[in-house]
């Protein structure tokens, strides 16, 4: 489905039928194998929530890891997989929680082969642990166990961490959430989980086909601007084949992608910056990994997520952090700070929206708190993982695309009178939307103080929306609202990606617990929506909590960041350089 539309030729006219083929049908009628605008409006996404009250998660001294999978322990709240025939997962309370990348055609190939890449990512959270070990999640991709964050667990509190990463995955090779823990006493704990809706404090699941499988796609020289039409003007085979139609299809399909992934054994000194030294990249749709360098340079301009995942094993002492360092020592955005999990493992992330410019460099780095350093471990690999959402605005409130009618098609005979309106409606807005979508990029920029412990809080952005790295346009649609401390307001109806990060000054007591929290209106049965939840102890590197989630707004409906420190006492954001909170938002599906 995602494959590069057929080159419309120069020395013949242009037909209802080739427009039909090349932008909401892969095989001409059949509505269930779309390509181009309709495929891109309506990828296949995956959300889910754990119900099974039933489900523990092991523990023992070592560690242990555990697939959160059984038939009717989740719901299947959406699937637009089962628009193209089988869904990724079986239907509403009988889901798994496993992903299948089932689609035909998505591997970019016309061969109907399912595939691709796919952005898999969740939350896994349980009770609080007996010891103080280590608890933490992770991902199982066809049979392997892929780490994901690993932080020291709670005793009192409850322990929720979260795994991602760009999953290269073909028809039956399934994707789904694991949880750790490593807890002397062989406990078992129950998972989060709540049967009314996907709201509160539960276990989640997500998956999003991303990418046509590489090398399966074509690469644009830039972020294409999409042709404008008007009366009077001519179509050519060249526009069509251009900026009109292929080059933002081929954008759509194939965007800049990374995931480079390296089990390492290098030492991190107390108190320094130590760039991650990731080798060869096992995805790259635009060849812009220095395996060398350890250094990914940004092949297009746009809005990108980025996660980086810098794993320590099981010596790790005191605290440990991972960042992205953008453009050599320019700018060091940090995720919170993991308190080592003792005779756990440990491994500190980093999630977040970015504003990034061709001809940008961006490394995964770590540092420690640690007398004497640690060192990163070879069990599982660390990684960097990248993708391209969306073209960077010129200003905020720029742009006023509307969502593409997915219903259109084109007819014979159509009055030429009549081409210019519709070009302009079906392909100039269509395509324009696809490409320069509705997204938020925001930060902290006042700290606050005196907030009080085990209470959700608002936690206030800028007015003037803007991205970290370049200062871009953080809201070219106007979705951004001051009042109430801060939410974003749907400008256009569809699911959206909501990633945040939070961070804080130390606790004045310990261990406290640091929570991310997404607040939806309308309020789900149990909101706000719980994500990491983080068990900190004293340290020098500055804690906090990350959220990612996947919701459906309808135009006028919002989402708000949430944060709330359990215990510890009276706290305070930070806004220390590359430390800041920040809450980002962007358009991905119909």
């Amino acid at each position: 489905m995602p494959i590069a539309p057929a080159a419309f030729p120069s020395d013949a006219p242009v037909t209802a039928k080739a427009l039909d083929t090349a932008l909401y049908t892969y095989v001409p009628g059949n509505q269930f194998t779309p390509n181009g605008i309709l495929f891109a409006c309506t990828r296949p996404l995956l959300v889910e929530g754990l119900i099974g009250t039933a489900l523990t998660q092991p523990s023992s001294t070592a560690g242990t890891w555990h697939a959160i999978t059984g038939s009717g322990d989740w719901k299947n709240y959406f699937d637009s997989a089962a628009l193209y025939g089988g869904g990724a997962d079986t239907q509403w309370s009988t889901a798994a929680g496993t992903l299948n990348p089932a689609v035909p055609g998505t591997d970019g190939l016309a061969s109907d082969t399912p595939g691709g890449l796919y952005l898999a990512w969740g939350f896994a959270g349980f009770s609080a642990a007996t010891h103080a070990g280590g608890s933490g999640a992770g991902l199982d991709e066809n049979g392997t166990t892929v780490a994901g964050g690993l932080q020291l667990s709670s005793t009192t509190r409850g322990n929720v961490s979260y795994a991602l990463d760009l999953v290269a995955a073909s028809n039956g090779q399934l994707t789904s959430l694991m949880g750790y823990c490593s807890d002397s006493s062989g406990s078992s704990y129950t998972y989060n989980n709540y049967a009314t809706d996907y709201s509160g404090d539960l276990s989640r699941f997500y998956g999003m086909w991303a990418c046509a499988a590489p090398p399966n796609g074509t690469t644009v020289g830039s972020v294409p601007s999409v042709t404008s039409w008007a009366a009077g003007g001519t179509v050519t085979s060249a526009l069509l084949n251009g900026a009109a139609i292929g080059y933002p299809l081929s954008l759509l399909a194939y965007p800049p992608a990374l995931r480079v992934g390296t089990n390492l054994t290098t030492a991190v000194a107390n108190g320094s910056t130590v760039t991650v030294p990731l080798t060869a990249a096992q995805s790259d749709t635009y060849s812009a990994w220095s395996s060398s360098a350890h250094t990914w340079t940004v092949p297009l301009t746009g809005v990108y997520l980025v996660h980086g995942m810098a794993y320590y094993g099981t010596a790790t002492t005191a605290n440990v952090q991972a960042g992205l360092s953008v453009n050599g020592t320019a700018l060091t955005l940090w995720g919170p700070a993991y308190t080592a999990a003792g005779s756990g493992s440990t491994a500190p992330q980093i999630t977040r929206l970015l504003d990034l410019q061709a001809g940008d460099t961006v490394k995964l780095v770590t540092t420690t708190s640690a007398t004497g350093g640690n060192s990163l471990g070879s069990a599982y690999p660390s990684r960097l993982v990248s993708l391209w959402l969306s073209a960077l605005a010129p200003s905020n409130g720029a742009w006023s695309w509307t969502p593409p009618d997915t219903g259109f098609r084109w007819q014979a005979g159509t009055p030429g009178s009549q081409l210019p309106a519709l070009f302009a409606e079906h392909l100039t807005n269509d395509l324009s939307f696809l490409v320069e979508r509705p997204y938020l990029l925001n930060y902290q920029g006042t700290a606050q103080a005196g907030l009080t412990q085990n209470a959700f809080h608002t936690i206030t952005m800028t007015g003037s929306p803007a991205g970290l790295v370049h200062a871009s346009a953080g809201d070219p649609y106007g979705g951004w609202q001051t009042g109430s401390g801060g939410y974003y307001e749907a400008q256009a109806a569809g699911w959206y990606l909501v990633v945040e990060n939070f961070a804080q000054a130390v606790p004045a007591a310990t261990p406290a617990s640091c929570v991310a929290g997404i607040l939806q209106t309308p309020a789900g049965a149990n909101s706000p929506d719980w994500y990491q939840q983080v068990s900190t102890t004293s340290g020098s590197l500055l804690p906090g909590a990350e959220g990612i989630g996947a919701y459906y707004l309808r135009e006028g409906d919002t989402v708000q960041p949430q944060y709330e420190q359990q215990d510890g006492g009276t706290f305070s954001t930070t806004i220390s350089a590359g430390h800041q909170s920040s809450f980002g938002v962007c358009w991905l599906s119909s």
